[in-house]
């Protein structure tokens, strides 16, 4: 994904050029906490390091306000759907083992939980 740059290309037209590191963080961890609902959440930080790098050194802002937010953004995303974290799965299937009746058949069904 690195070599082709097309995940890089799609985050700089997210992110754009912000004036403040706020500004960005905010557009940064909207966009990594929506693609770590329908993604596993390693492989989105993994993709992410680059990215972020090469975003800090665009635009000048501390690699050390963005890496740890970013984490933590894909940790929340992953809290939204059942397929975002492999917790999800293994707690939706020892619910379902306990009581087989339960019917959870909306994906983001567990994001009530997650998200508060």
């Amino acid at each position: 994904i690195k070599q082709t740059g097309c995940l890089d290309f799609v985050l700089q037209r997210v992110l754009g050029t912000p004036k403040h590191p706020r500004v960005a963080l905010i557009r940064l961890c909207c966009t990594v906490a929506v693609l770590s609902t329908f993604l596993n959440n390693t492989p989105i930080v993994a993709m992410m390091i680059p990215i972020v790098d090469s975003f800090c050194r665009r635009t000048g802002f501390s690699q050390s306000h963005f890496m740890i937010p970013t984490s933590y953004a894909t940790i929340l995303g992953g809290t939204i759907s059942y397929i975002g974290t492999s917790v999800n799965l293994i707690a939706y299937n020892l619910a379902k083992a306990k009581e087989p009746k339960l019917n959870m058949s909306n994906l983001f069904e567990i994001g009530i939980v997650g998200l508060p």
